[in-house]
């Protein structure tokens, strides 16, 4: 879930601040043997900024209404974010992480009329590890870094 505010200085060229915050759970009760490992939940809150062109726009004005507008372009910017890590075990054991990355963000929107489409990449510049130790002697690690770049579709209405 993200809220911001975009700017566009031309048809083709603007800038975007936004606000994120983000939820991702892992069951990893069947993935990690012989521990008491139940789940893994990650929480993230950021801040960012792009710099938004567009390739084409058409604006035209209509003589009742909004005006309607087309444009298709990319976006580029970062996003810094603050990451907490939650591991559940069983009989109510629980381990918290927590750390800071700075995102590369990238991709391609399209906007029509109100509503907005965004398809992207963000990939950690910061090459960070966790670990949390489990009961059988073992750690698992978490790793932050450019091999785990993450794919996103937003959908946005604009007011």
């Amino acid at each position: 879930m993200s809220g911001g505010y975009q700017k566009y200085f031309s048809p083709f060229l603007g800038i975007a601040y936004y606000g994120y915050l983000a939820y991702r759970y892992a069951y990893m009760a069947r993935f990690i043997r012989n521990s008491d490992l139940t789940d893994l939940n990650r929480y993230t809150l950021g801040f960012g900024a792009n710099l938004l062109s567009n390739f084409y726009t058409k604006i035209s004005k209509r003589r009742f209404g909004s005006a309607r507008i087309r444009a298709y372009g990319m976006f580029g910017g970062l996003l810094g974010t603050f990451n907490i890590y939650g591991a559940h075990f069983l009989h109510d054991k629980a381990q918290m992480r927590t750390g800071f990355n700075v995102d590369a963000v990238t991709g391609l929107q399209m906007r029509i009329n109100r509503y907005k489409w965004s398809m992207g990449v963000r990939i950690p510049i910061i090459q960070k590890a966790q670990s949390i130790p489990l009961d059988n002697g073992e750690n698992l690690e978490i790793l932050e870094n450019y091999k785990h770049p993450q794919f996103f579709l937003n959908f946005t209405t604009i007011f």
